[in-house]
């Protein structure tokens, strides 16, 4: 018996919460989102950097895939508030899920 999805939302995911991420469809696909997000840390690094080019070398090093470290250096480095860095952080995970379904598709 595995865990149910809002718990597992838990602790796949502190920074982006449970209020929007309950057991539905779009959660399941933002969790694999941010495990892709880790595990291809190295090729998003390059996007990342186009993405927000005041983010350091030094920065991406500490991140290194992890998205509370990621959220907090948007924050630090632009200024805005965590809420719009994790929305930030959302819209780059779809439009990187979108840019792989298209790619696929070819």
């Amino acid at each position: 018996m595995g865990l149910p999805a809002e718990a597992v939302s838990r602790i796949t995911s502190p920074v982006l919460g449970t209020e929007r991420w309950g057991g539905n469809p779009k959660e399941r696909t933002s969790i694999m989102n941010k495990e892709r997000f880790q595990g291809n840390w190295k090729q998003f690094k390059g996007k990342i950097r186009e993405r927000w080019g005041r983010l350091t070398n030094d920065d991406l090093d500490v991140i290194a895939g992890r998205e509370e470290q990621f959220v907090g250096k948007l924050q630090e480095r632009y200024g805005i508030a965590k809420e719009e860095a994790v929305q930030q952080f959302r819209e780059f995970l779809d439009a990187c899920e979108e840019m792989e379904t298209e790619h696929k598709t070819r």
